[in-house]
């Protein structure tokens, strides 16, 4: 007996869940980019890093590299390395980070 495609795709096989899902075209473009932006976000970082050390000279280099230029990490050591309150050192990372994103 010969089934259509019509019949195949719905027949119990195929609604048990055992035939492979297909990927939408989105969102093989969205896996195949997020590593790419991801990796685009951490060269720029580097390369900002360099402007971060003449804001703020108490943190090190490797500090700044690892903290990935979250805003959350940096406040965190702008807390700890200048005993900022916390509203001061995000409103202070949140302008460095503005004008890195503007420049």
């Amino acid at each position: 007996m010969n089934k259509s495609k019509s019949q195949i795709g719905n027949s119990s096989y195929a609604q048990s869940g055992n035939t492979p899902r297909s990927t939408s075209h989105a969102q093989t473009v969205a896996a195949l980019t997020k590593p790419k932006l991801m990796a685009d976000a951490q060269m720029q970082w580097r390369q900002q890093v360099a402007a971060a050390k003449q804001v703020w000279p108490r943190l090190s280099e490797a500090q700044l590299l690892d903290s990935e230029g979250s805003e959350s990490r940096l406040t965190g050591l702008l807390r700890q390395h200048y005993a900022m309150t916390p509203e001061v050192a995000s409103l202070q990372v949140q302008r460095f980070l503005a004008r890195q994103r503007n420049s």
